[in-house]
C-alpha cells in the first residue's frame, strides 16, 4: 500500500506486475491521469505523481525549482515496493522524471518522453515566468483555451496563476547536467500540430539512451495527452505488453 501525498493511487492493484508513475505538465496535478487509472489492464496499477500546492495539496508551499522537488520525491518513489516501475512524463513532468532518474531514483523499466524536448536540447527563450502579471495571465489564459478548447473563468485563472508560474519557473530554469544518460527504453510521443516544441527536440531522447527507442506522433496540440488520450494510452499499453511478455 503506498502512503505518501506524493503519489495517487486512484485504483490499487496490490498484484500488479508493474506501477505506471505519472507525472503531470505544469499546472497539473494528479487528476490529469485520472481516466488512465479505470482503463489500464489489471496487472498495472497507475501512481500519479501529485504536486505541492494543487489539489488536496493546495494548503502547501509551492516548488519552483528541482532543487526543491527532486529530493522529497525521490524519497517518495524510492519508497514504492519492489515493484518494477515505468515513468510517463508529458512536459514538465518528463523533465522531472529524466531528473529523477539522474539523481539516483532506481532507473524504470521503460521511459515515456511526451511533448517534451530532449534536455539537452531545450532551448532557452525569453521565460515566460518572467513576464509581468497582466502578460503572463493572458498567455495562461490562451494556454487554457489551446488545453481544454473553451475559456478559463476569470476567477478561477487567478487562482492557477500562483501554480503555474511556479512550475513555468522550474520548467524554464531547468539545465541538462550532462549525467549519466538512460539505459533503459524511450519512447516519445510529439504532437502534429504542437506549436512550442518541434519534432526534432522530441526525437533527440534518442541521443539519451543506449536502449531502443521510438517515436509515435500524435494528432494534436501540445496537450494531446487530453484530445487524443485513447491514442496515447493505446500506445503506452502496447509498449508495456510487450515488456510484460518479454520477461
Amino acid at each position: 500500500m503506498i502512503s505518501t501525498p506524493w503519489l495517487v493511487v486512484k485504483r490499487p492493484r496490490p498484484l500488479a506486475k508493474l506501477r505506471l508513475v505519472c507525472f503531470p505538465y505544469a499546472g497539473g496535478a494528479a487528476h490529469v491521469y485520472s481516466s488512465w487509472a479505470e482503463q489500464l489492464p489489471d496487472w498495472i496499477e497507475m501512481c500519479a505523481v501529485d504536486l505541492p500546492g494543487r489539489g488536496a495539496r493546495f494548503r502547501e508551499p509551492l516548488c519552483n525549482s528541482m532543487e526543491q522537488l527532486i529530493g522529497p520525491l525521490a524519497s517518495a518513489i524510492g519508497g514504492l515496493s519492489s515493484t518494477p516501475y515505468a515513468f510517463f512524463g508529458h512536459s514538465m513532468g518528463a523533465a522531472v522524471a529524466f531528473e529523477l532518474v539522474l539523481r539516483g531514483v532506481g532507473a524504470p523499466e521503460i521511459f515515456f518522453a511526451s511533448a517534451r524536448p530532449a534536455p539537452h536540447r531545450f532551448k532557452k527563450t525569453e521565460p515566460v515566468h518572467a513576464l509581468p502579471y497582466d502578460e503572463f495571465a493572458a498567455k495562461m489564459a490562451r494556454s487554457f483555451y489551446c488545453r481544454f478548447e473553451e475559456p478559463l473563468p476569470a476567477e478561477l485563472l487567478e487562482l492557477f496563476l500562483p501554480v503555474l508560474r511556479a512550475d513555468y519557473t522550474l520548467s524554464e530554469n531547468h539545465a541538462y547536467s550532462g549525467g549519466r544518460a538512460l539505459q533503459c527504453p524511450v519512447h516519445a510521443y510529439h504532437g502534429t500540430d504542437d506549436q512550442s516544441v518541434n519534432v526534432e527536440e522530441v526525437e533527440a531522447w534518442r541521443e539519451l539512451t543506449s536502449g531502443e527507442f521510438s517515436l509515435t506522433k500524435i494528432p494534436g496540440n501540445h496537450f494531446f495527452v487530453h484530445g487524443a488520450s485513447d491514442l496515447v494510452l493505446r500506445s503506452v499499453v502496447s509498449i508495456l505488453t510487450s515488456w510484460n511478455q518479454r520477461r
